[in-house]
This record gives structure tokens, sequence and C-alpha cells, in this order.
């Protein structure tokens, strides 16, 4: 099925996109203890459960976190592509269901 189709069967079957799908990979979590806690991790199956259970087609992800201080250079540059390699990770996976922004590490 090409892109444009996949986009057209959200629509017409499932009518939402979410454009603000925070996630904190398992693997960032590893990275930032103390500042992410495991609860926090991201389950792609638990997000598509909920997405299917509130009629939403896809989702675009994007790195959340709300308490790395932006003085911390080489965990943001750490974070930010370990997310990146999970988020394509998840995209590849399970494809017509996510999409992703990249982190890119700021103010760098």
């Amino acid at each position: 099925m090409a892109n444009s189709t996949k986009i057209d069967y959200w629509f017409k079957k499932l009518k939402t996109m979410d454009y603000h799908h925070h996630v904190i990979p398992g693997n960032v979590v590893k990275l930032l203890p103390g500042l992410v806690t495991p609860n926090q991790v991201w389950d792609p199956e638990k997000s598509i459960a909920f997405m299917d259970n509130n009629s939403i087609g896809a989702a675009v992800l994007s790195l959340y976190i709300e308490e790395l201080p932006l003085s911390a250079k080489s965990k943001w540059v750490k974070a930010s592509r370990t997310y990146n390699e999970a988020a394509a990770e998840a995209v590849k996976k399970y494809p017509g269901r996510f999409k992703a922004f990249a982190a890119v590490p700021f103010p760098y």
C-alpha cells in the first residue's frame, strides 16, 4: 500500500492523527537515571492499544524530557541520538502507525 493510500485509510477509517505523541524510550531512561523513572518508559504496543481505543490512526513521535537542564550538553546529545534510533525502529516495525520528529540536542 502506497503511503498516500495509507494516509487515506487512516482518515477514512480512524479520522485522527496525533501530532504530539511524547515518548521516552527505555534506553533514554537508562541514560538519565533520576531524571526519568522506569514507569515513564514508552511501550509502542500500549500506545497502539490506546490509539485504537481512541480512534487515532497514527501518531508522530517526539522526545519528551522535562527536567534535563540545557547545560547538560553530552546528555542531550546521547538522549537525542538514543531517541532517534528508537523512534526509527518503531516507525519501521509499525509502518503506518508511527512517524517521528527527530530530536536535535539544543541549544547546540
